[in-house]
This record gives C-alpha cells, sequence and structure tokens, in this order.
C-alpha cells in the first residue's frame, strides 16, 4: 500500500482511514523537496566544470622533454657476488641490453612473494648498470618454458611497478 498523509492532521498513515483523527481526505507523501533538485543541479555543473577544466588538459611533457629515469639503486659489491655466483652455477642468465633476465624454475618456485619482488628488482638494478642505460627496467623469464615470470618497471615520476605472471 502507498504511504499517505491526513489532509487534517497531516500525520501519515499506509491507506484507508486515518487513525489519528478518522478523516477521509488523504492526499501522497511527497518524498522530494525542491531544494534536492537544486542541489543536485549544483553539483552536476560543478563536476562538468571540473572535467572540461582539468580533464581535458595535458600536464605529461611530450617525450622530447621527458627525462629518463635515472637509476634508482646500486647494488652493493657483495650483491653483485651473489649475480655472479648464480650465473656461474647456472640458476639465471642476464641479457642486459635486452633487459632480461632467464631464470632457473625451481629457483623462481623456492621463492616467495617478498623474495621474489626483491629478486626481481635486484636484477633489474643489474640490468641498469651493466648495459649503462640507466633505465631500471626487467623482464624475468623462465629457462624452460620461456613465459614471463616477473616484470619490474620503473615509469618516467620514478615511482616503481612490479607485476608476476
Amino acid at each position: 500500500m502507498a504511504r499517505l498523509y491526513c489532509s487534517n492532521c497531516k500525520k501519515e498513515f499506509y491507506g484507508g482511514i486515518c487513525p489519528a483523527c478518522g478523516a477521509l481526505g488523504i492526499r501522497p507523501v511527497k518524498h522530494q523537496s525542491p531544494a534536492v533538485g537544486c542541489l543536485v543541479l549544483v553539483v552536476f555543473c560543478i563536476v562538468i566544470f571540473l572535467v572540461v577544466h582539468f580533464g581535458c588538459s595535458s600536464s605529461t611533457p611530450p617525450p622530447s622533454q621527458r627525462a629518463k629515469p635515472a637509476v634508482i639503486h646500486k647494488l652493493r659489491p657483495d650483491q653483485w657476488e651473489l649475480v655472479t655466483n648464480m650465473e656461474s652455477k647456472g640458476w639465471i642468465e642476464i641479457d642486459a641490453p635486452r633487459h632480461r633476465v632467464f631464470v632457473d624454475t625451481a629457483l623462481w618456485l623456492g621463492m616467495n612473494a617478498k623474495l621474489k619482488e626483491d629478486f626481481t628488482c635486484t636484477m633489474a638494478d643489474a640490468c641498469a648498470e651493466r648495459s649503462q642505460s640507466g633505465i631500471e627496467n626487467v623482464t624475468l623469464i623462465d629457462k624452460q618454458s620461456a613465459r614471463n615470470l616477473a616484470t619490474w618497471k620503473v615509469d618516467m615520476w620514478g615511482s616503481p611497478q612490479f607485476t608476476v605472471y
């Protein structure tokens, strides 16, 4: 049943005769005041203004003016020793110019999530230092299946992005 209110005593009730005063004159309850419509219109206008003013302007500089991201990390001597040790044992193969590292399947499966992220970051640093490119990114590839395992990229604003596949 519809919610109604009495035209005499102004109390709400649900259909029939008003239980408060017994009157038959009833009208439907109005759910929205005119102020709500004005508020919706004002909010809509503000949103349109913000989208037009800020959404259409491009704050990204053209590619010719973008700076190359610098290498954020430098590997310590003990880290370099670990990397060369892993290479000599055949656990990893670093292709520095192409920013790729081929990883042994057993080595990758033996790592937990945090170790995988740290290992990928270290390999990105190793590739950046070996290639002298100043670009800190790497793709880790499984030696056996040749599928991508993880990527580490630093965008032009310097924030790292780690992805595991």
